[in-house]
């Protein structure tokens, strides 16, 4: 029986993050089932249809509406880098200098 990994279409870094594991291990015969939101994607695991890799807030934020399972993976695998994005520093409302300002002083931390 082939698993089924539920996900959001091509680009979301989670869903590059399990089929990367996948292949490390030599399994690359995964059917992907991919949707547009959330709650059709959780459904589908609490009905036992397949699997998906998603933050642990979110896990914990719909566990209570889903019977759902999580195991933690491992740090090589979870842990991804993420950046803020946005145009170039001459647009920036003073607002959003602020923000970016307050990033700097956290990243420091």
């Amino acid at each position: 029986m082939t698993a089924t990994f539920l996900a959001f279409r091509q680009g979301c870094s989670y869903r590059q993050r399990i089929e990367l594991l996948l292949a490390s291990q030599g399994i690359n015969a995964v059917r992907v089932f991919e949707f547009g939101t959330l709650d059709a994607m959780l459904g589908c695991v609490a009905a036992g249809m397949g699997y998906t890799v998603l933050p642990r807030i979110i896990i914990e934020a719909h566990r209570h509406r889903f019977g759902i399972h999580a195991l933690e993976l491992p740090s090589a695998i979870a842990n991804i880098d993420t950046y803020f994005v946005t145009s170039e520093p001459a647009t920036w409302s003073p607002a959003l200098a602020r923000f970016v300002d307050t990033l700097h002083q956290q990243a420091r931390l």
